[in-house]
Formats: structure tokens, sequence, C-alpha cells
């Protein structure tokens, strides 16, 4: 990373930022430089200054939107900045270098992997995307989660793009007050980590409000282009449930998007985390199997199958899952139809399960869920046995 592009990138935040009546700090607590309104510290998620979002700050006047109402809020808010929301038309990643979309940047791998036009202007992704690797963690108060919407505003141009990170920056400020995060509930922090994805190599700064990053602000400097331009590219990318769950004063976003299904289930938001991405990948014409991103839905509808036997309701779960997706993409399969599988699959494991668990095979020939438990409880001698098979299941799930 260059002395000059740090240099550019700085003055690109400060000049704006400055001119709007924020200040720039240094973190008491843990060295960070940072711009805010009135902060004392970064408000980073892991500065021992930063403290959890209080509801009464932001919320006071008015009780919390639901995430539907919010999310309406907030595209108007960017539609009347001139960058209507959009997504991809599929979850699949173009240049085939992950399984599924794992970011709205890949939305430029047609031109930075085969040399197509760039597209012109800023614009803005409400892209639903799969991440697998942050399964384990899902319902944890940072808010990460193995599926998410990634709301992002790119633009492409050449090496004074730097120059337009202020109009992206102002963008976001508007529709972050529209939903109730203002500017002085923010803070924008720099970093000195390079700031690198694939073919893109740059600089990045983090908003974060009541010690959660609910976003980032990247200038891609330098870019690996397939046709030897020299492009550059502005990436401001938010995590959509992030901001909503902050907008309300909420710990962790599965406590504001999970279904009533789930109130007071313990576990609850890794059982909403798995029912949200089977319904993605459903509604998208993923369907459990062996290979690619198959193989994934299979295993999420193997790990949901024990959530099914403790008696949750999770073809409501996916219904909600399915309702919140359809927001912000169409789906390329039947919805019914899709979520009718994945159910089945959850139901399929489930009995295999338990037939397991009670060492008795399963007939054949084709049977319902409820059919397929009348036939084991009759050869467990009754549904005492079932009963004991199931809490032996799911004791530690």
């Amino acid at each position: 990373m260059t002395h000059a592009a740090t240099s550019r990138f700085d003055a690109a935040l400060s000049d704006y930022l400055l001119a709007n009546k924020w200040f720039r700090e240094r973190c008491d607590h843990c060295g960070r430089t940072y711009f805010s309104k009135w902060h004392r510290s970064c408000q980073s998620p892991w500065c021992p200054g930063s403290r959890p979002a209080d509801p009464g700050v932001r919320g006071a006047a008015r009780p919390p939107r639901p995430p539907s109402m919010q999310w309406q809020r907030l595209r108007r808010a960017l539609a009347g900045r001139g960058v209507p929301p959009s997504a991809m038309p599929d979850l699949t990643s173009a240049a085939r270098d992950t399984d599924l979309v794992v970011s709205a940047l890949q939305h430029l791998d047609p031109v930075v992997h085969d040399g197509a036009p760039a597209p012109v202007g800023p614009y803005v992704l409400a892209q639903p995307c799969v991440r697998w690797q942050y399964l384990p963690t899902a319902g944890r108060e940072d808010g990460v989660s193995s599926s998410f919407v990634n709301l992002s505003s790119l633009e492409v141009g050449g090496p004074d793009l730097v120059e337009r990170l202020a109009h992206h920056l102002d963008i976001w400020l508007d529709g972050l007050s529209a939903i109730g995060i203002h500017a002085r509930d923010v803070t924008i922090a720099l970093t000195d980590e390079d700031c690198a994805y694939g073919p893109y190599e740059g600089r990045r700064a983090d908003v974060n409000c009541a010690g959660v990053e609910i976003g980032e602000l990247n200038w891609y400097y330098r870019v690996a282009d397939a046709a030897d331009r020299s492009l550059a590219v502005i990436d401001c990318g938010f995590s959509l449930e992030r901001i909503l769950s902050t907008a309300t004063g909420v710990h962790g976003y599965h406590a504001a998007l999970s279904p009533i299904y789930l109130a007071g289930v313990k576990g609850g938001g890794v059982v909403n985390d798995r029912a949200r991405t089977l319904a993605l990948l459903s509604l998208f014409g993923v369907t459990p199997g062996s290979r690619g991103p198959r193989r994934y839905a299979r295993r999420l509808a193997d790990e949901l199958a024990l959530s099914l036997l403790k008696g949750i309701n999770l073809s409501g779960c996916l219904d909600h899952a399915a309702g919140y997706w359809r927001q912000f993409a169409t789906p390329t399969a039947a919805p019914a139809a899709a979520l009718a599988t994945a159910a089945e699959a959850i139901e399929q494991r489930a009995i295999a399960r338990l037939s397991g668990a009670l060492g008795i095979a399963v007939p054949p020939q084709r049977m319902a869920f409820a059919e397929v438990a009348d036939f084991l409880a009759v050869r467990a001698g009754g549904w005492e046995g079932v009963s004991r098979a199931v809490e032996a299941l799911t004791a530690e799930a």
C-alpha cells in the first residue's frame, strides 16, 4: 500500500467530513484515528471504549419499526438519491471462484475477469449473499451469519475516482438517517490494514455505530483487470441486517429477524440462521445434494432435522425467511414448491436420524413424515420409546 494512496483516501474523507462539522480524533482506548460528531471512542467492536447499542439513544421518540418497514424507508431514501437498489438475477458467482455470491462486489466479475464494459455511474445493490464460514457464529451480538443482504454502492472509474467517495458517503448518511441512525450516532474509523479482495487492492474505513461495525468504505485503487485498463472501484458496503438491528437497539440481528416460532427457543438464532439460508438456497433452485452448493443445502437440512424433532415449526420458519428474501430478489424457483422440497428434505433427515437411534429400518415405500413416525412408534413399542430416542438425539443440539 502506497503512502500516496493512503493520503488521497484520508483526504477524500477529511475534506467532506470536516466541512460537515465532524471532528478527527484519536481514540483514547485503542489509538485508532476516527471521525465523529461527538463520540469519545472509535466505537469499533473490539475497542474497549465502545458501548453496546442503547435503544433509548435513538428510539425514545418513537417505537421501533419492523424490519420490512425499515427496509422500505431505506429503499425510498436511496431511490430518492438516484440509486434505487437492485440485485443480481442469480446466486451463482459469474467468475466461479466461489460456489455462490458472497459479496455485491462480484457484480463486477464480468468487468474485471472478462473485460466487459464497466457500468456507468454509481449504483446500489441489495444483494442476498451466502458465506458458509460464518455459520458457527450465528446469533452472536456481532451480527454475522451464513446468509445476509450485502447492501453496497459501487462505482467504477479511473485514478481520480477517490474524489467520488464523499458522494457515496453522503448517500449512505442520508439512507441511515431515514431509518433512525443519524450522523451523531456514527463514527468513521480509519485502518492501517491492507484492503484486498481477489483482484482488488486498496484502502478501507469502517462505519461503526454503538459498538457494531455496520459497514465499510472501500476504495480499490489497484484492480487486476483482464483488459489491462487502469480501473479503480469504490465499494461502500453495509450489512442490511446489522443496520436494521442497530437502528432498533437490538443486540444481535436474529433477535430482530427471527419469527414467532423461535421466541424463547434456546439457540434460536442458530436455528433462524440455518432456516434463512436454506430458504434462500431453495428460492434459487439449490436443492440438497452431494456436490457444489447442494452439499451445503443437505448439511443445513441435516442440522435442522434435530430442530424439527424438538417440535419447532420449521415450515413456518422457512416461509418467514422466504418472505424476507423476496423483498430483494425474484426467486428463480417456484417459491411454494421450493420450500416444500426443503421441508421434505428436513423431514427425511429427521426420520433417518430417528430410525438410526431406534435401530429400526424405515419402509422402502414413500410415506409422509407423520406416517413414518407412526410406524416407528409401533415398532418401538409405543411413543415412550420414540420420546426417549428424541431426547437422546436433541440433548446437546
